[in-house]
């Protein structure tokens, strides 16, 4: 007779995982945070502090190491618990922490207002509902604006005036026409965003088109029908990503810098646009940059690194890391373009102590360009081993499509590297390993060919005389063959012929 378990089997593939969101929500908070959270849980059960230290801890959340390290604590035996309370306790704080800004102080007074309602003291209501909308529309609320007209309505009794019920419903009318609008240019600026991507990875005649089309839309024709702030900034924005797109890069400038003004002109819009500000800020840099305007292209660094000082500004710990490393970022390529490369060696200890101050808030693609700019900088320089402490931790990673030609070019210089460090025995290996990573990625480009078989020669005879014939003979080929179109890309990169010379000239 056969017989059959039929007791519910747990698989590792369908063990449910330990939530990360307290570990994610508490690497947000910045030091002023933390210590207003603290500070709230004074006369309360502080155990649960010890549970915000342990997570702090760990650069990335593992539920079992905490669970051993903390054995002891009385937080332990009841993990999940605790942690689904600290994480509300947590959000209940930010809650009451941000109250000083404009927007919470609106929505609380909101509630306020539908406490008094409930209470049935409705002229007081009133009173506090104007107030509210005189604030939310002129920081261009208009959804809130909404919430408080809907909320004057039910204060509305019988003995209202028709001609007060009338303006009213204008009010709620031309309100919610803002509302549309801005949707609308939203709506825009997320069509033109990503048809803008498919034109850059495609660059087909169709796609070209396809902008050029866009751009005839009425509404980003005529700026008077972007009726309020918000749907303006929308507007510039589309137009400059569009414009870019086609490489028209004078009119996408125009358009990057109307919107910088727009919200320059309007501090206390800087607060809610933070992030797009600094976006348009680094393209803005980009343009500059690529037309050799090295005074607005410094200006706008210095630009980026006082956004921090603004009092109207968003504070947060993403922020800080986005405009330290957008602004180091561009600066570096700027001194690289510029052929400030000592400057740029001074600026190197900059990034080791920001990399490691904002950590985990620098996001992926951003570090490793820092690190690789670092790397570059000393390869310019000769300073090999530099070289490889900055580029070995970037061996680790994979293919993605953001960071493909810098892990291209990272391999490049760690190969050289090695080279230059007299890493004989594995260099063979380095050859072989370099090209199958770069050919299942790409073609080769000939500079790439070059190179290989110079440093296979070097490695295979390395005496000193055949050497010098060898690295002039690569210099010559490497000159040449930079100035081919379909070779510019790789040289954008790692300027092979420029270590080259260099090389020639020291021997």
């Amino acid at each position: 007779m056969q017989y059959f378990n039929f007791r519910k089997k747990v698989l590792p593939s369908t063990m449910k995982t330990p939530s990360s969101d307290l570990h994610d929500l508490i690497q947000t908070l910045s030091s002023a945070e933390k210590r207003y959270i603290r500070r709230m849980a004074l006369n309360q059960n502080t155990s649960f502090l010890k549970l915000l230290d342990a997570v702090s801890s760990q650069e990335v959340y593992n539920e079992n190491e905490l669970k051993n390290t903390f054995a002891s604590e009385k937080f332990v035996k009841n993990l999940a618990v605790n942690k689904k309370y600290l994480y509300d306790y947590i959000l209940n704080s930010l809650v009451q922490f941000r109250k000083k800004e404009e927007e919470f102080t609106i929505l609380e007074g909101l509630s306020i207002a539908q406490t008094l309602l409930d209470k049935e003291l409705p002229d007081q209501a009133l009173k506090m509902i104007k107030k509210l909308k005189n604030k939310a529309k002129d920081l261009g609320l208009f959804t809130i604006v909404q919430h408080l007209i809907d909320l004057q309505k039910t204060t509305l009794n019988s003995s209202a005036k028709e001609k007060e019920i009338h303006l009213l419903y204008e009010e709620g009318k031309l309100n919610q026409t803002y509302i549309s609008n801005i949707h609308e240019y939203w709506h825009l600026y997320q069509k033109s965003f990503f048809l803008s991507l498919n034109t850059k990875k495609l660059k087909t005649i169709e796609f070209q088109n396809a902008i050029r089309l866009q751009l005839t839309n009425p509404q980003l024709i005529d700026i008077s029908k972007a009726i309020t702030l918000e749907s303006q900034l929308y507007y510039f924005q589309s137009k400059a990503i569009l414009y870019s797109a086609i490489n028209e890069k004078e009119n996408s400038f125009d358009h990057q810098m109307k919107y910088l003004e727009i919200i320059e002109q309007q501090p206390k819009y800087f607060h809610r646009f933070s992030n797009q500000y600094l976006l348009v800020y680094n393209s803005f840099l980009t343009y500059a940059l690529s037309q050799g305007k090295q005074n607005l292209f410094e200006y706008g660094v210095q630009q980026i690194r006082n956004m921090n000082q603004l009092s109207n500004f968003k504070k947060s710990k993403n922020l800080e890391a986005k405009i330290f490393s957008i602004s180091h970022i561009q600066e570096m390529n700027g001194l690289l373009q510029f052929n400030q490369l000592e400057t740029g060696l001074q600026k190197l200890n900059d990034i080791k102590e920001g990399l490691e101050h904002h950590k985990n808030f620098i996001s992926l693609p951003h570090r490793f360009q820092l690190m690789y700019q670092a790397a570059y900088f000393h390869f310019l320089s000769g300073n090999y081993a530099e070289v490889l402490a900055w580029i070995q931790p970037l061996m680790k990673f994979h293919k993605t499509d953001i960071l493909q030609r810098l892990l291209q070019s990272a391999r490049l210089i760690h190969l050289i590297s090695n080279f230059e460090q007299k890493n004989f025995k594995k260099g063979t290996e380095l050859i072989k390993s370099t090209r199958r990573y770069i050919k299942q990625n790409r073609k080769l480009y000939e500079s790439e060919k070059a190179l290989f078989i110079y440093l296979k020669n070097v490695i295979d005879a390395p005496h000193l005389n055949k050497i010098k014939v060898q690295s002039m003979q690569l210099l010559e080929q490497l000159i040449e063959l930079k100035n081919r179109p379909n070779e510019k890309k790789l040289y954008e990169t790692v300027n092979l012929a420029q270590w080259c010379e260099k090389k020639v000239l020291s021997n």
